[in-house]
């Protein structure tokens, strides 16, 4: 109950309903940012899916290309002052190779358990051969995490890091 929620949605349109769904329910203590989380900061591309809104990616498998602000994890800790995150959730279609693989050391050992939908690179077309699954775990065991992985269809998983 004494817990503050920072939720972070780059989508126009999920942005305003998770803006009223909150005000609906009255919750004070979640504070919501229409942003993307990424590993650079500034202005950048992001696609609208026509089909499935759960599809939005900063990865253009097929969409409108809309302009989102973007923040790092790091900007994120340090200008909320965050010392302790007991519980961080990523459900970023594609750009959670992008935000961990370049989040620095110091700011992944300040969150305690993290659960991360995790995607085959492939299937947003990310040619990068760094980002991949192996890598993620590595980063994440590297910075004190034991890592558990659920496979739920051909291209996504759950990964789940505690301390």
């Amino acid at each position: 109950p004494k817990a503050e929620i920072l939720c972070f949605e780059p989508s126009p349109s999920s942005y305003q309903i998770l803006r009223k769904n909150i005000a609906l329910n009255k919750a004070r203590s979640i504070r919501v940012f229409n942003r993307a989380v990424s590993s650079t900061g500034g202005k950048i591309a992001f696609y609208i899916d026509s089909i499935n809104s759960a599809a939005n990616s900063i990865y253009n498998t097929s969409g409108r290309e809309v302009k989102a602000v973007s923040i790092t994890l790091e900007k994120i800790f340090k200008g909320n002052k965050i010392r302790k995150c007991a519980f961080a959730k990523m459900d970023c279609e594609g750009a959670e190779y992008d935000i961990l693989l370049n989040a620095p050391g110091e700011v992944l050992r300040k969150i305690e358990a993290m659960t991360i939908e995790h995607h085959d690179p492939k299937h947003f077309g990310i040619e990068n051969k760094d980002y991949n699954i192996k890598n993620m775990i590595d980063k994440l065991e590297s910075s004190g995490f034991k890592c558990t992985l659920k496979k739920m269809k051909h291209y996504q998983g759950l990964l789940a890091a505690k301390r």
